[in-house]
């Protein structure tokens, strides 16, 4: 279908940046000079270095340099100095790899936890997300949403219908407590949720 949009331009997003464990795959090699590649820092960084660094094709780059180095949507050079510093920094670093490692653990224990209520748990290779298969995606978030929990819609994240499931509930786990009552509490919510029993 890209063939026939030469012009079109296809846009990759990487939102955990040096929090992900593997190599995200890309078309670049595929359609090469129509892939504008933006990898986020926020998220290991902090909201403060609400910094993001993109790569592709040089008439993109330029366009987009154009638009974010004046007016309101102007980026903070020290902002971006600073995490630059951040990224060559040996203690930054090993201090987003023991982050990293704590949440990787935290979503093991959701999984766990969940799997020990009968629960089938499915983690992706970055296992920052828990994917627990629901029957009735929609009741199962309004049940969640009356004990205050929100997830997000996750059918709508898939090209093609789910078998067997109407989706799945997508708990995203480094926003969990690492206290041990509140994550047994958390996840007989969910197992609740998945039996349609809230």
């Amino acid at each position: 279908m890209l063939v026939q949009y030469p012009e079109s331009l296809v846009i990759e997003e990487d939102p955990l940046g040096p929090w992900s464990l593997s190599v995200n795959p890309t078309l670049g090699e595929r359609l090469p000079g129509r892939v504008l590649r933006l990898r986020s820092f926020y998220r290991a960084c902090g909201v403060d270095l609400r910094t993001t660094v993109v790569g592709g094709p040089a008439q993109a780059l330029h366009a987009i340099e154009r638009v974010r180095s004046f007016g309101a949507g102007l980026n903070s050079r020290i902002l971006q100095d600073t995490l630059a510093f951040a990224l060559q920094s040996a203690a930054v670093t090993r201090l987003v790899a023991e982050h990293r490692a704590e949440l990787t653990r935290r979503t093991r224990a959701v999984a766990d936890a969940l799997r020990s209520r009968g629960l089938e748990v499915l983690l992706p290779a970055d296992d920052l997300l828990a994917w627990v298969p629901v029957a009735d995606e929609s009741h199962a978030l309004l049940g969640l949403a009356v004990q205050r929990i929100v997830l997000a819609p996750s059918a709508q994240t898939f090209v093609s219908p789910t078998e067997g499931v109407s989706g799945y509930l997508r708990i995203a786990t480094p926003q969990l407590a690492d206290d041990p009552l509140l994550l047994a509490s958390f996840a007989n919510v969910i197992a609740a949720a998945v039996a349609g029993t809230l």
